[in-house]
């Protein structure tokens, strides 16, 4: 019988870590880009089985609001990190085939599956439109377009500087108005992933979403990247208008949120 130790993944060779995270690929991509810029505020374990990775437990920590935990490796590891798991206000992420599990580990678990997509550079479609690079002085369109309120708290407020500071955010502008925006929020030099992609409601259904992502995926293609994203598998006019710009469905994980009304 296999012995199985789960042990601080410091504790293991760096390359065979990332061995096992390019296995998981696309579902570590996350997990793999903050790892190699060296961003990211987390701890994680590692089941190792007769010095065979087996799976990984990951949780981020330092983040406002609610943790997030991500779980991959194979069936049976992955089924006894969840039932590890203690109860408490997260979202984890885990292969979309333990959704069973979750959901007998935590029963008010509200889950959903996403599409994993990959654009590997391609720039056919063009596009003319106002598209910029934020800094921390855009906070207040920032603010409002992932409000669309006119006063946001200062705990709203601090999140967004520091995403407009740490992060590369975009954005695109009609008349002077913050319309559309997105955030990459993991990247290498050969990789990035785009997140928080919102749109104004007044503004939706008119392909701003649409030249925004052309615009990122240009802009990620000068640099060598190949970009991917996460989208929820019933948001079929965001998938619509990511394929339009080259996106492709790769793979798909399952989200789960754990004591949290969403």
């Amino acid at each position: 019988m296999k012995k199985v130790e789960i042990i601080d993944y410091r504790s293991l060779e760096w390359q065979k870590i990332m061995d096992f995270l390019m296995k998981q690929m696309p579902k570590s991509v996350y997990l793999m880009g903050d790892m190699l810029s060296g961003s990211g505020k987390f701890s994680m374990f590692v089941a190792v089985e007769d010095s065979d990775i087996s799976g990984i437990i990951l949780y981020y920590w330092g983040i406002p609001g609610s943790g997030i935990t991500w779980i991959l490796g194979d069936h049976q590891t992955v089924e006894r990190f969840i039932e590890s798991l203690d109860d408490g206000t997260f979202v984890i992420l885990t292969p979309v085939e333990l959704e069973k599990k979750l959901q007998e580990r935590f029963r008010d678990a509200r889950s959903y599956p996403e599409h994993i997509m990959l654009c590997t550079g391609k720039d056919e479609y063009k596009t003319e439109i106002d598209f910029r690079i934020l800094g921390p002085e855009y906070i207040d369109q920032w603010g409002f377009l992932q409000t669309e309120r006119k006063s946001i708290s200062r705990e709203e407020n601090d999140q967004f500087l520091r995403t407009l500071t740490n992060q590369t955010c975009f954005g695109i502008f009609v008349d002077k108005i913050m319309v559309s925006g997105a955030v990459i929020e993991t990247s290498t030099p050969e990789m990035a992933v785009i997140g928080s992609v919102k749109t104004l409601s007044v503004y939706r259904n008119k392909g701003y979403a649409t030249s925004l992502m052309a615009s990122i995926v240009g802009y990620c293609h000068n640099k060598g990247q190949v970009l991917y994203l996460f989208v929820r598998k019933d948001n079929l006019a965001a998938i619509t208008a990511y394929r339009k710009v080259g996106f492709s469905i790769v793979d798909e994980i399952l989200i789960s949120y754990i004591g949290l009304n969403i």
